[in-house]
């Protein structure tokens, strides 16, 4: 029983780290800070999976978001130089049709995952999840090489965008004879 209460107990405080975590991604001015409290999101999300001895979760989680995504995210974010832009009425009005949206969508999934059901018996384990991903039967395998792909292709042009025409560091001074 003691276990079972250190357990509440730690995904309790976990929970509400995350919720500090998730309102500091939205509230924070500055995108370096929303980005940092997504990272401490994604680690508390790879604590409750560790507590719940689900360790390959929390070892991908730490090692996909937390280490390759969010690093990726400030290196946009520094790269193009966001957090310069200002208020304007039309911001609001795109948070408010995002909101709307947002809710009719979760409006829309409720009673599809309040019947979500597995089975007793049912194991999914690091070899399942293999078999599921990388198997020739797997329509997994062509969508996770086409997401790879469109990542990279992403970074690609984000870095060609950020760069932009710059003018040469290294200037060449003709000598007069």
């Amino acid at each position: 029983m003691d276990s079972e209460l250190l357990r509440q107990g730690a995904f309790f405080t976990l929970a509400s780290i995350m919720l500090v975590g998730s309102a500091g991604v939205i509230c924070f001015r500055r995108p370096v800070y929303s980005a940092l409290s997504l990272l401490i999101v994604i680690l508390g999300t790879a604590a409750i999976f560790a507590s719940l001895d689900a360790h390959f979760l929390a070892l991908a989680q730490v090692m996909l978001y937390g280490g390759a995504i969010t690093v990726l995210f400030l290196f946009l974010i520094m790269l193009i130089g966001a957090g310069k832009e200002r208020f304007n009425i039309m911001s609001l009005f795109y948070w408010s049709v995002a909101l709307l949206l947002t809710i009719g969508l979760g409006l829309m999934l409720m009673p599809d995952i309040a019947t979500l059901k597995l089975d007793e018996g049912t194991s999914f384990g690091i070899k399942e999840l293999g078999n599921a991903i990388f198997t020739a039967k797997s329509n997994w395998l062509f969508v996770l090489e086409v997401t790879g792909a469109l990542l990279t292709a992403s970074m690609v042009a984000a870095v060609v965008l950020a760069l932009g025409k710059k003018e040469p560091t290294i200037k060449y001074v003709e000598e007069k004879k």
